[in-house]
């Protein structure tokens, strides 16, 4: 009893030691420079709200601002605003957000999320080749141009300090509460100043009559693929400790808000190759042991641990296994004759892979069915070319025949087509004429990706906000099911802290998270959250028959169908057709 206290009592610490150093870190000095000129119009410290299109330069004065702010939205849905506040003279800016009430109750300030955006250092953007940086070949080049952009929503500033000449955000995430009768509910946004006012902004949100189901009844296939690895590494603690898992829990949680459907789990180690800057701290979750007669075992205990975990946190549809593709067909054991950790070179056509794969594949078939969870598993791969497949596919339908495959990969492949039940492919390909429809009526999921290649549209920190609202557009108007997305939370490892220096390896700003360390969120991840609202929305809509709302579509559908799948066609044009819709969808 006294043991199990003082554990209790050190993991008591330790999370309070985590939490604090979540809620404070100190972002980089601003290195941008102010126009003199620009800034020689204003006086003392403002604030008005902006729009939420709008990554708010650090060193530049706002344009285009309002005293007063209007959201609309169904009941269930959250809607964005964005404040902005800039000033000639420094400060310790803070700010406070009101209950908002209206004549049928109340949107408690406390069910907002509400926070000041902070900037971190990025690449300037440049011309791709091959999917990364042109000239960016490994190595992150430390000399090239930099710059700062607005992106980290941090909810744990009380106050704010800002030197003269500089420009900050507020952002607020409203949830309209679905009990809540349809009506408009008002309230005050104050902003201070070293404790003086600067300004009191009114905030007006219009409940509508309709009701958006709850996340977890949406329909959209959300996969963002998630780097529970990378939050422990951060935190500096051990794997699958209760502080893991105590640091993991907000940031599934909030991922499950925003209504995904499926757990990214390893079953071996490194599925992505052995690359340390890359996707290489990805570890099994399944131990493989060999014994001396050459016979094998595994171990579930972690795997189980995680996927009851993310269940509990409301992620429940889908568990994607990867990989029995590995990157470089290496499959690490713990070896009993040697007492040591060994890599199996396996490749997909040797008969020792089909030999070891069949073993695994009854085994581990064994253990879902009686956890409950066969149905819900899919054996996952990434980018695999048809040879690979095809052996892949061989294997799992003779060992279980019942067995799910997931795929995400750069085309499409018809050969296999029949074969993977949740199919997602790069968002510049495209399935044939009528196969998604003719998948969906087979039970099947299909899904796109964005990755490295496309400029616009992407989720990157130096994309325009509006593009992460497109991506779920996009999915709807090619008739997807969904979104993939690599990845939500993966760290980078190169010595840089993700809350100040969103540069990584060969790959744009921002390209492996969108959740920050903290359980802090995104501009980008918010707009993501809006964009796959509207999706749930336009699908109400257009099975009540709504020949209005394909009407409205059409631009997008335009855009989406584009001959250079690497750019939106009008990105410029975007961004009005967007509103169209939205305008249709809560008349």
């Amino acid at each position: 009893m006294i043991m199990r206290m003082r554990l209790l009592f050190c993991l008591t610490i330790l999370l309070l030691v985590l939490d604090a150093q979540a809620q404070s870190y100190r972002e980089r000095p601003c290195f941008l420079v102010p126009d003199t000129a620009e800034w020689a119009a204003e006086k003392g410290s403002q604030a008005a709200w902006g729009s939420t299109d709008n990554r708010y330069s650090p060193v530049e004065v706002p344009r285009g601002t309002s005293r007063q702010c209007t959201l609309e939205g169904w009941r269930g849905e959250r809607v964005y605003a964005q404040a902005v506040i800039w000033t000639t003279t420094g400060g310790a800016f803070s700010f406070e957000l009101s209950d908002l009430s209206g004549r049928g109750g109340t949107i408690p300030a406390v069910t907002c999320e509400a926070g000041f955006v902070r900037p971190l250092v990025v690449d300037t953007y440049e011309p791709m080749t091959d999917g990364c940086y042109k000239g960016y070949m490994g190595e992150r080049i430390d000399q090239m141009d930099s710059s700062m952009v607005a992106d980290i929503i941090d909810p744990y500033l009380t106050a704010y300090p800002l030197p003269a000449r500089q420009t900050r955000g507020i952002w607020i995430t409203c949830p309209i509460p679905r009990d809540i009768p349809a009506g408009t509910y008002q309230g005050t946004l104050t902003v201070r100043c070293d404790e003086n006012v600067v300004a009191r902004l009114k905030l007006s949100v219009k409940a509508l009559e309709r009701i958006l189901p709850a996340p977890a009844d949406w329909s959209y296939h959300l996969d963002l693929w998630i780097n529970p690895f990378t939050c422990a590494e951060y935190a500096g603690v051990p794997y699958w400790s209760d502080a893991h898992f105590a640091l993991l829990k907000p940031l599934a949680e909030r991922i499950a808000r925003a209504g995904q459907k499926c757990i990214t789990a390893t079953m071996m180690h490194r599925p992505w190759g052995t690359g340390g800057g890359t996707a290489g701290n990805f570890d099994s979750m399944i131990a493989w042991i060999r014994h001396p007669d050459g016979s094998w075992s595994w171990q579930y205990d972690i795997f189980d641990r995680y996927v009851q975990f993310m269940m509990d946190c409301g992620i429940t549809e889908q568990i994607s296994c990867y990989s029995m593709a590995p990157w470089n067909y290496q499959f690490r054991y713990y070896d009993i004759a040697t007492d040591s950790f060994q890599n199996l070179q396996a490749g997909p056509d040797s008969p020792e892979y089909e030999t070891v794969m069949t073993a695994f594949l009854h085994d581990f078939a064994a253990h879902l069915r009686k956890k409950g969870w066969f149905e819900k598993t899919a054996i996952a791969s990434d980018e695999r070319p048809l040879d690979q497949m095809q052996a892949l596919i061989r294997v799992v339908r003779s060992a279980e025949p019942g067995m799910k495959i997931a795929l995400a990969g750069f085309e499409h492949l018809p050969q296999i087509d029949g074969d993977i039940y949740d199919y997602s492919l790069a968002s510049y390909k495209d399935f044939p004429e009528g196969g998604i429809e003719k998948r969906r009526a087979e039970g099947l999921k299909t899904t796109f990706y964005i990755c490295c290649p496309e400029i616009h549209p992407n989720r990157y920190i130096i994309s325009d906000p509006i593009e992460q609202v497109y991506i779920s557009y996009n999915m709807f108007v090619r008739g997807a099911d969904g979104f993939l997305c690599w990845a939500v939370i993966h760290w980078p490892r190169n010595g840089t802290d993700p809350l100040e220096d969103g540069r990584y390896s060969i790959w744009y700003p921002g390209e492996s998270y969108m959740l920050y360390p903290g359980n802090r969120t995104s501009i980008r991840f918010e707009r993501l959250v809006e964009g796959i609202q509207d999706y749930e929305k336009m699908r109400i809509l257009s099975a009540e028959g709504r020949t209005d709302l394909q009407q409205a579509l059409a631009p997008l559908r335009y855009m989406a169908f584009g001959e250079d799948r690497y750019n939106i066609r009008d990105r410029y044009a975007m961004p009005q057709a967007i509103y169209q819709v939205k305008k249709l969808l809560n008349r």
